[in-house]
């Protein structure tokens, strides 16, 4: 049995009407289905857009923090190398302080202790004993000896060293010279000096 619908311009059949419905549900869920998977997509590159840039700023701060890290343990790292240095610095001064200061102690207790100059130049100072044995100060292998002991130790070397009677009786003494601490050039060099009369003159 054939039904016909009948419209203002042609007529169709009940078979052909439903085969063009059905088309257009089709039709229709298709580009449905075009609508869904272009929104799906474009999500996706979105979200893709949205990890790429959170990355991006997560390595940007990243390498600040390890900037900032690099410029506090550099600046802890030379605070640390001068305190370092400093204090270096400040043992060695003592340490060449109290060797010059034993050297010059030594002499002064043999020369106030001496019964006469027997020689006096700048370069050498001989001395006599109460005993009549007499003593020689002068620099040698860059050490104060009194005849054959150094009165320095052996990792100090003597420089300068200068004696001077300017009494006419020979009865006062000036003696000077300079101590530094071999290990390196760059340590400090100190001055010693002093003036010593005798005692038994």
């Amino acid at each position: 049995m054939c039904i016909w619908y009948h419209n203002s311009r042609h007529q169709v059949s009940a078979q052909d009407y439903a085969h063009q419905t059905h088309r257009r549900y089709y039709q229709i869920c298709y580009y449905c289905f075009l609508d869904r998977q272009s929104f799906t997509r474009s999500q996706s590159r979105n979200g893709a857009q949205q990890m790429v840039n959170k990355s991006g700023f997560s390595l940007i701060e990243l390498i600040v923090v390890i900037g900032l890290l690099s410029l506090l343990m550099l600046a802890i790292s030379s605070t640390m190398l001068m305190s370092i240095v400093s204090s270096n610095r400040v043992r060695i001064a003592t340490s060449t302080k109290q060797a010059g200061n034993y050297a010059l102690g030594q002499m002064q207790i043999l020369i106030r202790n001496a019964r006469s100059i027997k020689e006096c130049i700048p370069s050498k100072l001989t001395i006599q004993n109460l005993d009549g044995d007499q003593t020689v100060f002068a620099v040698v292998s860059n050490h104060v000896a009194s005849n054959s002991a150094y009165l320095t130790p052996d990792d100090f070397s003597v420089s300068a060293l200068s004696f001077s009677c300017d009494s006419p009786d020979l009865t006062l003494v000036n003696l000077s010279f300079n101590l530094q601490d071999n290990h390196s050039t760059s340590n400090p060099i100190l001055h010693f000096t002093t003036s010593i009369n005798l005692r038994n003159e």
